[in-house]
């Protein structure tokens, strides 16, 4: 899946980044976010095989 990350607050802001899930897992990365901040993912399957999500707000969590 495609995923786009924008900030929750700011409708007209355009999109922050993009990446692209990993096929197999699902799992996807956005890497120097800041902490404390809202960000609304957006997710959109290429394939048409699913829905296209949107998950808000969604936080950024420190790596260990």
């Amino acid at each position: 899946m495609r995923l786009t990350l924008n900030d929750a607050l700011d409708n007209a802001a355009p999109a922050a980044l993009e990446t692209w899930s990993d096929p197999i897992t699902g799992e996807y990365e956005f890497i120097g976010l800041a902490l404390g901040v809202a960000f609304a993912v957006c997710s959109f399957d290429h394939t048409g095989e699913h829905n296209a999500v949107i998950a808000a707000p969604i936080y950024a969590e420190p790596m260990p």
